[in-house]
């Protein structure tokens, strides 16, 4: 008889024991789902691959969700951060672009101890188009055009490249020779030497193949 009671009260209350069923179904999914897809920020990318040097548009960067643990220490979050400014290194599409990475007074107060960040102008030859980001140089002073021997004059040995810009075919100055411009970051006590010689002329670099 109990067993007839139990079954009868059941059955009355079918819809509510259902109702609970898809309750429970769609709780599950949405933890599920909630696990698939992880806490995201939104960020600044890159659309397509950009160059060394890029003063940024609009058209080369976008607003993104990313996964929260993808996202770099710095990394903007608005186009008006970006926009006009330099980029000193390249970056992939996709990437996010972090605040260091561009040429703005932060970027030029974070040299490391004892040393400043100084844009030189450096001839773009098969040296320079070997460099990148990290390498250890050495800038030298092309000769003199009245120089009898025609030896260059070593400014600053090992250095860091710190930021590479595009070449500019327009050469340096009234010279016709292509140039590159290379962030680097100089001890404070030569700054005034790479700067004076730079004012005037493209300055030469050899990789040290340190890094």
């Amino acid at each position: 008889m109990k067993v007839t009671k139990i079954r009868v009260l059941a059955w009355r209350l079918r819809f509510v024991l259902i109702a609970c069923a898809i309750l429970a179904i769609l709780a599950l999914t949405l933890e599920t789902l909630g696990a698939i897809h992880p806490p995201s920020h939104r960020v600044l990318v890159t659309k397509n691959p950009v160059e060394a040097g890029t003063e940024l548009q609009a058209s080369d960067i976008e607003i993104v969700d990313m996964p929260s643990s993808l996202v770099p220490e710095g990394a903007l979050t608005a186009l008006e951060e970006a926009v006009g400014k330099q980029l000193v290194v390249g970056l992939p599409k996709g990437m996010a672009v972090p605040g260091e990475l561009l040429a703005t007074s932060e970027f030029f107060a974070n040299a490391p101890r004892g040393t400043r960040i100084v844009s030189v102008p450096i001839i773009a030859d098969g040296q320079s188009a070997l460099v990148s980001v990290g390498d250890s140089v050495a800038l030298y002073a092309p000769p003199d055009e009245y120089s009898a021997d025609g030896t260059s004059t070593l400014l600053v040995d090992k250095v860091r490249i710190v930021g590479i810009s595009q070449a500019d075919s327009s050469g340096f100055l009234s010279s016709e020779q292509s140039t590159m411009t290379a962030f680097i970051a100089v001890p404070t006590k030569d700054v005034p030497a790479v700067l004076g010689q730079s004012s005037h002329s493209a300055l030469q670099i050899v990789l040290l193949g340190e890094k």
